[in-house]
């Protein structure tokens, strides 16, 4: 009687678990361009602000 909700239980876990792993994906990549993108408007003269690499 019990398997309907263990089974919504089941997918509503399975459903968070995709959420929060593809929250921190995308997290990591907007990082990571925000990174790139400031290097890419940094002064080319001078050292102050560039990537260090």
């Amino acid at each position: 009687m019990a398997t309907p909700l263990v089974a919504k239980l089941v997918v509503g876990v399975v459903f968070l678990v995709i959420f929060v792993v593809l929250m921190i994906a995308i997290l990591i990549w907007v990082y990571g361009s925000l990174i790139i993108v400031s290097g890419a408007l940094a002064a080319p003269d001078g050292q102050e602000g560039r990537l260090i690499t």
